[in-house]
């Protein structure tokens, strides 16, 4: 195995498992801060699954890229958006990350729509001018999930800060209508 794939491999398995010291120790020996998995991901990607956001404030401080997309189109802040990982958002958007990043590309979900299930990340996303409307190819705002996932707090924040309750897909049908057609 060459060197740089072992550094590789040990620097996502630190990351994943909550060693910051051996992380930091790879990065001062020239590991490959955006080497990839399997996945796509960077350590940056696995970093904020388990919210820890001082692994993303290191990785940052030493140049990753934070706007990498993995192999379904989905950034750091995706999955940082995507659990319980809203420290390590607070940490990504202080680094003037692009909250669109992964939506035009295969239409695919912004980290709004990945937050649509929590109601502190969706107002942390909307308070940084996340698009509260962009609809991914299928049609599906983040108001159309909330509403699916029956997070009705999240659906009235979304609704009190410009969810556009009338816009339709396709076929004619609003984010409420989809979420009933949907549930019969």
């Amino acid at each position: 195995m060459h060197e740089d794939d072992l550094h590789e491999h040990v620097i996502h398995t630190a990351a994943k498992k909550g060693r910051l010291n051996n992380v930091i120790l790879l990065l001062k020996e020239h590991a490959s801060i955006d080497a990839l998995n399997e996945w796509g991901q960077t350590a940056l990607h696995i970093a904020p699954k388990g919210d820890k956001a001082a692994f993303v404030g290191v990785l940052l401080k030493t140049d990753a890229k934070r706007d990498m997309l993995d192999n379904v189109s989905r950034t750091p802040a995706h999955l940082a958006a995507s659990g319980s990982g809203l420290r390590s958002l607070r940490i990504l958007l202080q680094y003037k990350l692009d909250l669109s990043m992964g939506a035009f590309i295969n239409g695919c979900w912004t980290p709004l729509h990945m937050a649509a299930d929590n109601l502190e990340t969706t107002e942390f996303l909307i308070t940084h001018g996340a698009d509260r409307n962009h609809s991914k190819a299928n049609g599906y705002a983040a108001l159309r999930l909330a509403i699916a996932w029956v997070q009705y707090l999240v659906v009235e924040t979304l609704l009190q800060h410009g969810g556009d309750a009338a816009k339709t897909t396709e076929d004619g049908l609003t984010d409420f209508g989809l979420a009933i057609q949907s549930s019969e």
